[in-house]
């Protein structure tokens, strides 16, 4: 919506002269079979859908001023949407091959490709230098929890992703990055994890969504300076700063999770991580403690995995997404990690409620 209310209100007349308007993903429809379509998972982010009737929201495009005449048809995810143009396919010595409309997000996609048993009860967690922790919901759910809560309904398969936009590894790899620059060598992850499990335990918390974080420069500083900003010790080994980024990242899952939970109103009996995340070891034993939840890690190229497993669904290769997820279980390995210490995590968790409340100036 941002792009076309700046178009609409600096460059009017380059929305008279368009004919139509494509995202990135729907362009290379265009070029290769002339589909003009925008897929339902993508148009779901705009903010210009109506999330209830799945088409554009006519009163958006008037207050903002620009022309839904330009905008596509929307198709559902696995949608065929014509052939290889004929040019194209003898030009590169093919034949011609049917065009599908995958979800054209990539966590729409990464979120298909979570093992989950049921529904209701799965906390999934699309891990990686962000991390979108939600669930698979029927319907939107849109009420002043969710504005204030700062959850999103982004379309799915069948069902709307309900999530947040959480922390992921960021803070991780500008540690790394900020001491290869101090020592002139990287330290490999499996030094990182080994210097985090040596650091004093529950020293302190961050909040790893403060705005402090975001791109500090120095990611150590940052982290002393919310310590210093909270009333908290200030760590001094790099073994407990480690320890604390593990520990914060683990508690502002569970933080979340206890918010969807009580939002949906429904409790939460496993969590899956999916994505890169799935290979941090340490990151999901935590969550497995702070959550008090069995977690289940992988498939790590979830993202990937569910686009393919879209487009063999619509083409009758797989007939169903519980089949879907049967598959992926048999064909990628899975790591489960049990809760252990929850009584332990309980406790901090009241601490770090106490210290996330702080908020950068």
């Amino acid at each position: 919506m941002n792009q076309l209310f700046w178009l609409a209100k600096k460059r009017p007349s380059l929305l008279k002269l368009a004919d139509f308007f494509l995202p990135i993903t729907s362009i290379f429809y265009y070029y290769l079979g002339g589909a003009r379509i925008c897929e339902y998972t993508w148009a779901s982010t705009t903010q210009l859908l109506d999330p209830f009737k799945k088409n554009w929201r006519k009163k958006i495009f008037e207050k903002i001023k620009a022309p839904l005449s330009i905008m596509p048809r929307i198709v559902m995810p696995g949608t065929k949407i014509g052939s290889l143009h004929r040019e194209i396919a003898r030009e590169i010595g093919i034949n011609q091959f049917q065009l599908i409309a995958t979800a054209a997000h990539d966590t729409a996609c990464a979120y298909a490709a979570a093992p989950i048993e049921k529904e209701e009860n799965s906390l999934i967690i699309s891990s990686g230098t962000w991390s979108l922790v939600g669930k698979l919901i029927p319907s939107p759910l849109i009420n002043e929890d969710v504005y204030r809560g700062h959850f999103t309904n982004e379309g799915g398969l069948g069902n709307i992703r309900f999530l947040k936009n959480v922390m992921g590894t960021w803070i991780l790899q500008e540690l790394r990055r900020v001491w290869k620059e101090k020592d002139k060598k990287e330290l490999s992850w499996d030094q990182i994890v080994k210097m985090a499990k040596k650091g004093e335990k529950f020293f302190a918390f961050i909040d790893p969504d403060n705005g402090l974080f975001y791109n500090p420069g120095n990611m150590e500083n940052a982290i002393k300076e919310f310590c210093k900003k909270t009333g908290q010790k200030i760590p001094r080994s790099r073994e407990t700063i480690l320890r604390i980024v593990y520990e914060s990242l683990a508690l502002k899952y569970q933080l979340t999770n206890a918010m969807i939970e009580e939002i949906t109103g429904k409790k939460n009996k496993t969590v899956h991580v999916i994505g890169g995340g799935a290979n941090s070891v340490l990151l999901n034993q935590f969550t497995a403690g702070a959550t008090g939840l069995p977690v289940i890690a992988g498939p790590i190229e979830a993202t990937a995995i569910g686009n393919i497993l879209i487009q063999a669904k619509t083409l009758g290769i797989i007939k169903s997404m519980k089949e879907t997820r049967r598959l992926i279980k048999d064909s990628f390995p899975l790591k489960a990690y049990k809760p252990e210490e929850i009584f332990v995590w309980r406790k901090a968790m009241e601490s770090f409620k106490k210290e996330v409340k702080w908020k950068r100036e």
